[in-house]
């Protein structure tokens, strides 16, 4: 598949958005077509998980329920705007893509005192992604201490730190160290507390462009192999597809 694929990931507040932005501003200046897309799409999912995340949390959606939403919110995302913009050989950043499902979602089961464990729901995660998501040219990992995170966070919602927050914050830090060991080679560790954020900006860019540079492919399940929109119904005979 052409184009060039790139996410962010990170805790909340580290810089994600914002970085985005800016590599997508200054690829665009140097003349590529880029197109951004954000965490939760504006579909009726996107916005039932949105809402769910904003309530207060004794009405927050089960674990079940909302891991289902936010993994078909990513379908949804992959297949009617990710896929395409990478067959027109766009350049795509996501902010968050599925790391963040399996970041966040199994501390939801164990939270609510479901009988599983991590690695459990990370193996029910990989059937359901196996199936439709696009391994990223890049995933820029914004870090920052656990704390350091958790300070921006409180400061810009005007809220207390409690041991909860913290604690969740080291278990975030440590799944994504996880994570980065599964697949080393797609990741990239960004420091984004230690420097300003125009430093933190050019890093990013001349990491995209090292990696732009050189040979690269994207793999692309089985699902998105070929282009299904353009078959008339004699082709599928039945009303099946052939296979």
């Amino acid at each position: 598949m052409p184009g060039f694929f790139i996410s962010f990931e990170g805790a909340t507040g580290v810089g994600k958005t914002t970085m985005a932005t800016r590599l997508c501003d200054t690829l665009k200046e140097r003349g590529h077509d880029v197109l951004v897309v954000p965490e939760f799409s504006d579909s009726l999912i996107g916005r039932s998980i949105h809402e769910s995340l904003t309530r207060d949390p004794f009405l927050r959606l089960p674990p079940l329920s909302e891991t289902l939403l936010v993994t078909a919110d990513r379908a949804f995302f992959t297949e009617r705007v990710i896929v395409p913009a990478l067959k027109q050989g766009k350049v795509v950043i996501k902010d968050r893509y599925y790391d963040s499902t399996y970041v966040y979602q199994p501390y939801r089961f164990v939270e609510d005192g479901y009988h599983t464990n991590k690695e459990q729901v990370f193996k029910w995660l990989d059937a359901f992604h196996e199936f439709f998501v696009i391994r990223p040219n890049i995933t820029f990992l914004l870090q920052a201490g656990p704390e350091d995170a958790l300070k921006r966070q409180a400061l810009n919602k005007g809220w207390r730190i409690t041991s909860e927050d913290v604690r969740m914050a080291e278990e975030t830090a440590k799944i994504y160290e996880d994570l980065v060991s599964r697949d080393p080679a797609r990741f990239i560790r960004i420091d984004s507390y230690v420097t300003t954020i125009d430093a933190v900006a050019e890093k990013v860019l001349q990491k995209t462009l090292d990696v732009m540079g050189k040979d690269h492919h994207i793999h692309a399940p089985d699902l998105f192999k070929e282009d299904l929109s353009q078959k008339t119904l004699a082709d599928f005979g039945n009303g099946k597809p052939q296979v």
